[in-house]
């Protein structure tokens, strides 16, 4: 029997390269996509971090079910749009890595969040943060340990720094 040219006959040589190329398709599709969603209209909600692959969710329903766990919402959480509002997101290929949506819960205009805003409030707080820093040391009193809380707070303006001690 001979075999035509169209035909690919596979040998010893060539099975390994094929099973890789199927378990690294595999791994493709298991790779989760980072996704942030935000509440419709709120810019002081910070928003969500959803890691999105197939196992854990299979159809928008369960997408939904799980961001209405995770962001309060009069009427749960309806439908997805994009950022500005205007693009709803059907499908779950529809999301992109990293990207940004919006969680809407009424059936009416979407109204968008300004995204800057959200950033800026953000770094605002972390670096605020940053510069109150609290650290606990043990220290003893009458013989006895006790905790006490240090608050350090770092001015950026000048070179010193204000302690208080207070005990816990």
């Amino acid at each position: 029997k001979q075999i035509k040219k169209s035909e690919k006959r596979f040998t010893q040589k060539s099975l390994p390269s094929v099973v890789a190329s199927k378990a690294l398709a595999v791994a493709e599709n298991r790779r989760a996509k980072t996704v942030f969603f935000y509440r419709d209209g709120d810019e002081y909600f910070t928003g969500v971090r959803v890691p999105i692959n197939k196992g854990r969710f299979r159809t928008m329903d369960a997408l939904m079910d799980s961001l209405n766990e995770s962001i309060p919402m009069p009427f749960g959480v309806r439908r997805l749009h994009t950022p500005n509002g205007k693009t709803p997101i059907r499908s779950l290929d529809e999301l992109q890595p990293h990207g940004r949506y919006i969680a809407a819960s009424s059936t009416r205009r979407v109204q968008g969040v300004d995204l800057e805003a959200i950033e800026r409030r953000k770094r605002h707080r972390e670096d605020a943060q940053r510069r109150w820093n609290f650290q606990t040391s043990p220290s003893t009193t009458n013989g006895s340990s006790a905790n006490t809380l240090q608050m350090i707070q770092i001015n950026p303006k000048s070179a010193t720094s204000e302690i208080n001690v207070s005990p816990l």
